[in-house]
């Protein structure tokens, strides 16, 4: 009955991504759902609806508006790539003062399967390996804390994970998904990976100390943060910010700084880490949540605020993607430790969330915004394929140029 059941969805969902992979998208959870809830025996069957579900997912995230801002770091990464299939090898050294290799490489990758490779091709393929090493860390994450109802943890996680800025901090989704599988690994095999991560950016050393450290955290912890974090702010005002207000071509704060963005972008941003901070205070008034959880958690919004207030912006983009990534775990484990609202979680709130996130998927016409094709069911078999093919403009940001044209 199971299997029959199973195998007919699957079959469904299949024949769909012809000719709409946002709709096949929608039909892997339920799939999920049901290999958790079916016989043991289905590790191989969970494999390949998982495989199915990142490369839609990663369709999904590569659907936003390209180009369309001079906003978009994509730019910069496809002249680089542009450089690879030319045969300049000068792009290896393009970022980070010619430290950050990482990305190049990838994208040196892939000027050799697809020298010609369009635009969206291109942001499709780096999300992939991107959202590869997520499901990896979600795979390692169920494991290390035996999570039953894995599934359940994924589809939060896809449900919370923030697909544009995702796509748009690229190399910063690198280093920040190799961070967190560095924090789960116990063995030398982290050093490794946070020596890789640097290779994407060099923010990874900082932020992996800063995260081990929260691991951790206890009340004499915190207030070592909160001193650190005062003394930080107070060297900022007395002699940081007037250095920098005196040598403005530094850009700390270049972010906050640009064309039409404020702070409510910083806010925006911030706004499901609110949620979680106090939504762990409330739990842990209740005894629902460990006090080191909500330490944790409040540790990390002092840190943030600090460097914000010192760096606006560019903490943002250093600490935005550990944010996208961790959030809907992070749910999860709230809801997860109560069986009332493990249940309410399971068969109201998930529901309601993963209607609102496909609600804004196909109503948000702002810049870069998801779902810009606007096409849900294609008239002809992989028609979305010329989607992806297509050629685009690559002329809104003339502002910054490649360092060896």
């Amino acid at each position: 009955m199971f299997f029959g059941v199973f195998y007919t969805l699957f079959s469904i969902t299949v024949l769909l991504s012809v000719y709409s992979p946002y709709i096949s998208l929608l039909l892997c959870f339920p799939l999920l759902l049901l290999l958790n809830l079916g016989p043991s025996q289905t590790k191989l069957l969970k494999f390949i609806v998982l495989v199915i579900l990142v490369f839609f997912l990663s369709y999904l995230a590569s659907s936003r508006g390209i180009f369309e801002t001079a906003k978009d770091d994509l730019a910069d990464y496809y002249k680089n790539f542009l450089a690879f299939s030319r045969g300049n090898y000068y792009a290896f050294f393009e970022f980070g003062g010619g430290i950050e290799v990482g990305f190049s490489f990838v994208s040196f990758l892939i000027s050799l399967l697809f020298p010609f490779c369009s635009p969206r091709l291109f942001l499709f393929i780096h999300l992939l390996v991107i959202n590869s090493f997520y499901f990896i860390f979600l795979h390692q994450l169920a494991k290390r804390y035996d999570i039953k109802y894995d599934s359940l943890l994924v589809l939060v996680a896809c449900l919370f994970l923030g697909y544009t800025g995702e796509s748009n901090l690229l190399r910063q989704s690198y280093s920040s998904v190799l961070i967190l599988l560095a924090l789960l690994n116990v063995t030398r095999l982290k050093y490794f990976l946070i020596i890789l991560a640097s290779l994407f950016h060099l923010s990874a050393i900082p932020v992996y100390i800063f995260f081990n450290y929260f691991k951790s955290i206890n009340l004499k912890k915190l207030f070592l943060v909160l001193f650190g974090s005062f003394t930080l702010l107070l060297s900022f005002s007395i002699f940081l910010g007037p250095f920098l207000e005196q040598y403005r071509f530094l850009k700390i704060d270049a972010y906050l700084n640009g064309e039409g963005v404020d702070s409510t972008i910083i806010i925006n941003a911030y706004k499901e880490f609110f949620i979680i901070l106090a939504l762990s205070f409330f739990f842990w008034l209740t005894g629902r949540c460990v006090k080191e959880y909500w330490l944790a958690l409040l540790s990390w919004l002092l840190v943030t605020a600090t460097f914000e207030v010192v760096m606006s912006g560019i903490s943002l983009r250093i600490n935005h993607m550990m944010i996208i990534f961790l959030v809907g775990p992070l749910f999860y484990f709230f809801f997860a430790k109560d069986k009332i609202l493990q249940s309410f979680f399971a068969l109201i709130f998930v529901p309601i969330l993963l209607f609102g996130k496909v609600y804004s998927f196909s109503t948000n016409d702002k810049e870069m915004a998801l779902f810009s094709d606007g096409v849900i069911f294609h008239s002809t078999p992989f028609g979305y394929l010329d989607f992806v093919s297509e050629d685009i403009p690559n002329d809104k940001r003339e502002w910054k140029r490649l360092k060896y044209n």
